[in-house]
């Protein structure tokens, strides 16, 4: 339920249009990169969705700052 809610929280469709004002205006990243970026970097997420490995949500190089 964690991952899900992540993701609902973050949830959104933008059109080429907004996406380009909003990376030309916001100094946030794209709700897409928040979500996916954050997700396929969790081990935690790779094992609750049972991810293959070298997949795009479970790559084999994952980024970790702890």
């Amino acid at each position: 339920m964690f991952f899900i809610s992540h993701g609902k929280i973050w949830c959104s469709k933008e059109t080429p249009e907004i996406a380009m004002r909003l990376i030309q205006a916001d100094n946030h990243s794209l709700n897409k990169f928040r979500v996916l970026g954050s997700l396929q970097n969790s081990p935690e997420f790779a094992e609750a969705f049972r991810c293959a490995s070298k997949t795009r949500m479970n790559p084999e190089k994952k980024c970790s700052l702890w």
